[in-house]
């Protein structure tokens, strides 16, 4: 569908949408008691797909409300995430056993079975939507009708996939490893059980685990739209504008371990219970399914994140933290003419001309030399972290070397790189007409991605 256009309206349209006023709809976040063929309350099913505006559903008000109300955790999709994170803890227990083996040192025969579980978990999930949406057709209602992925589209989005369920597992050991050598103390079963104020604090920091994860998520989107991070790292997850399930993963690698840096945050610095960890965990590698869809009927559609890939330089955050876009002036409520947009994107609307789902969302050689160059830096700097991980017990400044490499590196390569190339757009487009505002982009990008990076690679290395 091009910019302000229409699709005909159909019977089918309206499949599904009346929504029951029983007590419990909305529970888990699935309206209607469905998880297809039905639409959030507010949407105007007489309009074409994406064409009402999300305004009314997004504000600081709205967002304190759900917090206390614990509607953002229990009547939402939190509520499904959580319950996937507390299946994997008792699935594959932080039990003594774990702990010993990995007090050892990294070892497949510890960290195969828990990838398996989290892959099994996350590949259900995906498959699941992707078949609904894609293959049965369950929703009728696509933001961008007649345009479908390839299967060299599939191969791209699953490789890219999948090397993001493998920095999944990365994260897990890495925490196991902190955990069993103590470099790191967490709470344990036994204390929730016997002392109230652990089990208390244990249910605060879930609750409060979806508000964690919504401003990490709007704080690194930001960071990593900073032209020269953008144009080496981000940019593959935005050659997607229509995207479907399996791409909401299909990031480059370095986009990855700041995107997952956000477990790290509190089990790194607080001494909390591994449920917590795990919950932010799954909640990463799940979130991003529905919400990648390109549909606005089924459970957890996400027309406010399928809006950023179709307009680019708009909603950062989500609805929960969509009232910080409002504020920067990168708040987009619809498809079509915004109201409420200020930023900098001047292409309205341009990537949805094209009925092609994607043209460069294909498995290949890199872009340019700079992004080979990119890529090249990025094996090296993971072949680093292995090596020095396997190894352990380094002194305290080889061990802040390498944690400056994994950490550092990436941006300092991006930033080298785009000087090199003589790149048209300022490295800090399109936020370089801000001052206050991108000075607190790149203060809460470090303190949310790079920092909490840099300290577990750190504890990794110096590990006893």
């Amino acid at each position: 569908m091009g910019r302000g256009g229409h699709s005909k309206i159909t019977r089918s349209d309206f499949k599904g949408t009346r929504h029951s006023h029983s007590v419990f709809d909305g529970l888990g976040g699935v309206n209607g008691f469905k998880l297809f063929g039905t639409t959030p309350p507010y949407v105007d099913l007489r309009k074409p797909p994406g064409h009402t505006s999300m305004a009314s559903e997004v504000s600081f008000q709205k967002t304190v409300s759900d917090a206390l109300t614990l509607k953002s955790l229990v009547f939402s999709p939190n509520l499904v995430w959580f319950l996937a994170a507390v299946f994997v803890f008792f699935a594959k227990p932080y039990d003594e056993e774990l702990f010993r083996e990995a007090r050892n040192g990294f070892h497949l025969r510890w960290m195969a079975p828990r990838f398996a579980v989290h892959f099994g978990v996350s590949l259900l999930y995906y498959g699941y939507f992707f078949l609904g949406c894609y293959v049965w057709r369950l929703s009728t209602r696509k933001f961008k009708p007649g345009s479908w992925p390839t299967p060299s589209n599939m191969m791209h989005n699953l490789f890219f996939w999948t090397l993001g369920m493998l920095q999944v597992a990365a994260y897990d050991a890495i925490m196991i490893r902190l955990w069993a050598t103590r470099a790191v103390d967490m709470v344990t079963n036994q204390e929730v059980a016997e002392n109230a104020y652990e089990a208390v604090k244990l249910a605060v920091t879930i609750a409060l685990v979806p508000l964690w994860r919504d401003f990490h998520f709007y704080a690194a989107h930001r960071f990593i739209h900073v032209r020269a991070l953008y144009k080496y790292v981000h940019s593959l997850h935005h050659r997607i504008p229509d995207p479907e399930p399996f791409s909401g993963l299909t990031m480059h690698p370095v986009e990855h371990l700041y995107y997952f840096s956000n477990a790290l945050v509190p089990a790194l610095y607080v001494r909390t219970h591994p449920l917590v960890f795990m919950f932010v965990l799954v909640h990463l590698y799940l979130a991003p399914a529905c919400g990648h869809s390109g549909f606005e009927d089924h459970f957890q559609q996400d027309l406010y994140h399928f809006l950023h890939h179709a307009y680019f330089e708009c909603n950062y955050g989500s609805p929960s933290s969509g009232f910080l876009d409002k504020l920067g002036g990168t708040f987009r409520e619809c498809i079509g003419k915004s109201k409420h947009y200020q930023g900098e994107w001047n292409g309205e609307g341009e990537q949805n001309r094209s009925r092609e789902w994607s043209a460069t969302a294909h498995l290949g050689l890199p872009k340019t030399f700079g992004h080979g160059v990119y890529f090249t830096l990025s094996l090296a700097a993971a072949w680093l972290l292995c090596t020095s991980a396997s190894a352990g017990s380094q002194s305290k400044n080889d061990a802040h070397l390498v944690a400056a490499v994994i950490a550092y590196g990436p941006i300092v390569a991006a930033l080298v790189l785009a000087q090199c190339s003589r790149d048209r757009y300022s490295w800090r487009w399109p936020f370089h007409k801000e001052r206050v505002a991108f000075g607190l982009t790149c203060v809460f990008g470090y303190l949310c991605c790079v920092k909490p990076v840099h300290d577990a690679v750190f504890l990794l290395v110096n590990a006893k």
